[in-house]
């Protein structure tokens, strides 16, 4: 009896604990109830088909999912390796995303990356949908191979974008770009392999100013590898509000960028050809970092430069540089260009304190490269090395050829001291007469040293001439 009890007891007990591990397990699968906008949270940092994949959560997870505020549509995403084997799958999903997500109102983010060369309708249809519901930030990239997506104009004038990237996508400037731009919220853009085309190509070099023109609030620009036409003849970039600008392989003769604001600036070519001739700096009171790398590049000139300004250069076919700022401005060239035919550096310094001049030095070291340097000072103080600051210091420009200096205030009887610190200053260089700042002699150009070259030739020539005759005279 005794023992009977024990079994009982024991499968009783044993239909308990199955009771007890099935009641956990179903509670361990059970989806713990969320708010509506935690479960947006997490489903915005998902691609958009693993957040399809939200209704064999809950019915709550179903009907959010097409209603979350970011939609990321990349075909190229590992993750996304199992559904985008085949263009058709991918097209399909498209299709079937869009007719979901009809029903929202408004969306933050559309990102849609893509072969676009059989999709253009569909994502047209997205970036309707997008522009309808007012988006914040549009990333449009054609991953195709010569396969242009055309951009619709109506992008251009959306108020409510904040930030607008656009890869390997075309612009029609005549159908867009002539007309208003309007994007007075925009923040951010970054253009790539933007190609701009029309019938008449001189009408391609204005977009990208009219571009930028029409974005009061733009702080971040980034163009690369845009094709800008064959007739850009000078790219201008003028900005009050923009901060951050970078460019990279975009061919022009010229580049101005006039941006009072702008604090980093970083240009980058490989391009050895002269497609490149003068980069102009002009009004850029608060820049702090520059990078420049162009081999091509002949002429830059940086004016307002702050102290705070550090610059890089690998320009190693320069042939005229021009600055204009504070002289505690770092300037490093990577490689000393070996052709610097001028370099013409006004200081904005008043005050000769012992920093200054230790500032001076290291900055005029920068372009003992240079066959002449051009110093605009305020006043000869500014050029008057202490002697005993001259026995401790190596001198600048041991290796430059002229040096021309230009004085706000009258020299005064100071010259019996200046002499020797210019001397100092450049021990091999040729002391042109002192001008005043008013006076600068713009008209020498860059190609001095070959007018030279030039007329020594003649002054042969004039030899040989002479020689002719004298033989003619002797034959008579």
């Amino acid at each position: 009896m005794s023992r009977r009890f024990k079994t009982l007891k024991s499968s009783e007990n044993d239909r308990n604990r199955q009771t007890a591990a099935t009641s956990d397990a179903t509670s361990a699968t059970t989806i713990p109830y969320l708010p509506d906008n935690v479960i947006e949270k997490i489903l915005s940092f998902l691609p958009i088909n693993l957040a399809a994949q939200a209704n064999t959560v809950s019915k709550q997870w179903a009907a959010l999912w097409p209603s979350f505020p970011v939609i990321d549509l990349d075909e190229a995403d590992p993750i996304n390796c199992e559904l985008y084997i085949e263009p058709g799958r991918f097209l399909s999903f498209l299709h079937y995303s869009l007719r979901r997500c009809g029903d929202q109102r408004l969306l933050d983010k559309l990102r849609i990356r893509a072969n676009l060369r059989y999709g253009d309708v569909l994502v047209s249809e997205w970036v309707d949908f997008a522009i309808e519901r007012c988006v914040k930030e549009l990333d449009v990239r054609d991953l195709g191979e010569n396969s242009y997506y055309l951009i619709a104009y109506n992008v251009l004038t959306l108020k409510s974008l904040i930030s607008l990237n656009l890869e390997n996508v075309r612009v029609y400037a005549s159908s867009g770009i002539n007309g208003p731009v309007s994007l007075p919220l925009l923040k951010t853009m970054s253009l790539t392999e933007l190609e701009v085309f029309d019938d008449q190509e001189d009408r391609a070099i204005w977009t990208i100013p009219r571009l930028i023109s029409g974005c009061p609030s733009l702080e971040q620009l980034s163009i690369k590898k845009c094709k800008l036409g064959y007739s850009t003849m000078e790219l201008e970039i003028s900005s009050y509000s923009l901060k951050s600008l970078e460019i990279m392989h975009c061919h022009s003769m010229n580049f101005e960028v006039k941006a009072k604001n702008l604090e980093s600036f970083t240009f980058y070519s490989d391009c050895t050809c002269p497609n490149h001739n003068t980069m102009y700096l002009w009004e850029c009171d608060n820049l702090k970092h520059v990078d420049i790398s162009c081999a091509g590049l002949k002429q830059l000139l940086l004016h307002t430069c702050l102290e705070t300004m550090v610059s890089t250069f690998y320009t190693p076919n320069l042939e005229a540089f021009e600055f204009s700022g504070y002289l505690k401005a770092k300037v490093h060239f990577v490689d000393a260009p070996s052709k610097l035919v001028k370099a013409t550096i006004r200081v904005w310094e008043t005050s000769w304190t012992i920093e200054y001049y230790s500032a001076m030095r290291d900055f005029l070291g920068s372009f003992n490269c240079s066959k002449k340097v051009k110093l605009h000072i305020e006043d000869a103080e500014g050029v008057i090395i202490p002697e005993h600051r001259r026995t401790e210091w190596s001198p600048p420009l041991p290796s430059i050829k002229q040096l021309q200096l230009y004085f706000s205030a009258p020299l005064g009887d100071r010259e019996y001291c200046l002499r020797p610190s210019l001397i100092w200053m450049a021990p091999s260089a040729e002391i042109l007469p002192f001008l005043d700042n008013d006076d600068d002699d713009d008209d020498d150009d860059i190609d001095d040293e070959d007018d030279d070259d030039n007329d020594d030739d003649d002054g042969n020539d004039d030899d040989d001439d002479d020689d002719d005759d004298d033989d003619d005279d002797n034959e008579d």
